[in-house]
């Protein structure tokens, strides 16, 4: 499929969408009419998308959200991406890419919603499913970023007390290997520098490390007894990946998490612990 084609497809689709979207109404799903709109379909791999480094090779995977009350019934499509061939990436119909160099590109991918989905939906609860359009094709913004120059931040776990430790440090990391800690591997990448500091703080008395880039807080935890130790490593601008912040209240030692990952998030949420927001950026 040549890129004109892709051109005037995604004209079309922007026309239906303009002229379609008020029909979409959720309320349809809450009174059990499972409705489809393909242009809701997200790429799930790479974890970091959009952002890929420079160097990677691997291939995008594309899911379409569940649809609330059919939630064990996945919605099944065909994929094809338009195929990419620049100086900053390279992709082929299936989706497979090699990132080669620091920059941006737009990403088109065409998903085609399955006989085999609409034939599931009758089986299993005899309802019709509604589609705005069987196939569409969505437009992603690719960031491959250079990280040459960044570090990796290694995470550790005591099993005694709970407590998640990360550090740049690899002596730190060995020594603490040495005395039992788990290592967990490369929790994500940092930049050598930047005009963001991490800053990581020592509860004495409850034997736990904090880390943060809010002056405020650390200042605040100092006064409260904490003892500031040191620049850990530095965050990315906004142009990096998430890094989320989470909260145990009822953990003594280890009650703040750090992770990029979304799976990771939402399981802690779903056992008890608070999200806090972004903490700061990585890759």
């Amino acid at each position: 499929m040549n890129k004109s084609f892709f051109s005037i497809i995604s004209v079309l689709c922007i026309v239906t969408v303009m002229v379609f979207s008020p029909v979409f109404d959720l309320k349809a799903e809450e009174k059990g009419e499972p409705v489809i709109n393909p242009l809701m379909i997200s790429i799930t791999e790479p974890e970091t998308f959009p952002d890929i480094a420079v160097g990677t090779e691997g291939i995008f995977k594309v899911k379409y959200p569940v649809i609330k009350g059919y939630e064990d019934i996945e919605i099944e499509g065909t994929v094809r991406f338009e195929p990419v061939d620049s100086d900053i990436i390279r992709v082929d119909e299936s989706g497979r890419y090699v990132a080669l160099s620091e920059g941006t590109e737009q990403l088109f991918c065409e998903f085609t919603v399955s006989e085999d989905t609409f034939k599931l939906f009758e089986d299993k609860y005899g309802v019709e499913l509604s589609v705005l359009e069987t196939s569409a094709i969505v437009s992603f913004t690719i960031n491959v970023i250079d990280n040459s120059s960044s570090i990796e931040i290694y995470r550790l776990y005591n099993p005694n007390s709970g407590e998640h430790f990360y550090t740049s440090n690899e002596i730190e990391k060995d020594n603490l290997s040495s005395l039992g800690w788990k290592y967990e591997g490369v929790a994500w990448d940092a930049p050598e520098t930047s005009d963001i500091p991490v800053y990581r703080l020592y509860n004495p008395n409850a034997g736990d490390h904090h880390y943060t880039i809010d002056e405020e807080e650390k200042e605040k935890l100092v006064d409260a007894g904490w003892e500031y130790e040191c620049i850990s490593w530095y965050s990315y601008t906004d142009e990096g990946k998430e890094l989320y912040r989470m909260y145990n209240p009822n953990a003594k030692s280890g009650a703040h998490h750090f992770t990029l990952s979304n799976e990771e998030r939402d399981m802690l949420i779903a056992n008890g612990w608070k999200f806090e927001g972004i903490a700061w950026y990585g890759n």
